[in-house]
């Protein structure tokens, strides 16, 4: 009975991908005023962490350009929404699979 859990697990690990080399693309969201600031990490594995400023084309081309095609939006809290719903559709029309979170920056 363990043997077949076992056995089944290691079969079923087998079949899920761990890319380490493929992160996400990282999108940051704030809101200053009445202005949308959304900032892409280019560099994923530079340390600390580099993000660029983009506006909503750069931000396409970008998406479009990126290999993983899955992305992450990190929204501020006090983002307005309308700043985060344009990064996210922007970034599937981009054709890349989109999560979100959120952080509290006060």
């Amino acid at each position: 009975m363990i043997f077949a859990m076992l056995a089944g697990l290691v079969v079923l690990g087998g079949c899920v991908q761990f890319r380490p080399d493929n992160p996400p693309l990282v999108v940051n969201v704030k809101s200053d005023g009445d202005n949308c600031r959304v900032t892409v990490q280019r560099e994923h594995f530079a340390q600390p962490a580099v993000f660029v400023r983009v506006n909503q084309g750069q931000l396409l081309e970008i998406g479009r350009q990126t290999k993983p095609r899955r992305a992450i939006v990190i929204f501020d809290v006090n983002a307005h929404y309308k700043c985060i719903g344009a990064a996210i559709v922007t970034l599937q029309e981009a054709g890349l699979a989109v999560e979100s979170a959120m952080w509290d920056s006060r």
